[in-house]
């Protein structure tokens, strides 16, 4: 089990590093770690293992904060961009 005392210092190191972050979205990916480690911290009802929770909860939290640009690429070596073309 996770102690809150282990947790409390990992949310310190994100408050201090949101605080310093130099834009925006760094410090929106800081304070959502603070949400995720606030959530495990209180999410002791329902027994499931927080190692695991807190884990879903980071990968989440970065698929949220950095979405992938989807590419578009072709088969073949056309230098158009109209769509009409076959």
């Amino acid at each position: 089990m996770i102690q809150i005392q282990q947790v409390l210092v990992k949310m310190k190191k994100e408050m201090d590093a949101a605080q310093a972050a130099t834009n925006e979205e760094r410090m929106r990916q800081h304070i959502a770690a603070i949400q995720t480690l606030c959530e495990l911290v209180l999410d002791t009802t329902d027994g499931t293992n927080n190692q695991h929770y807190l884990q879903t909860q980071i990968k989440s939290n970065k698929m949220l904060t950095n979405p992938s640009k989807p590419s578009i690429t072709t088969d073949d070596e056309s230098s158009s961009d109209s769509l009409l073309d076959f």
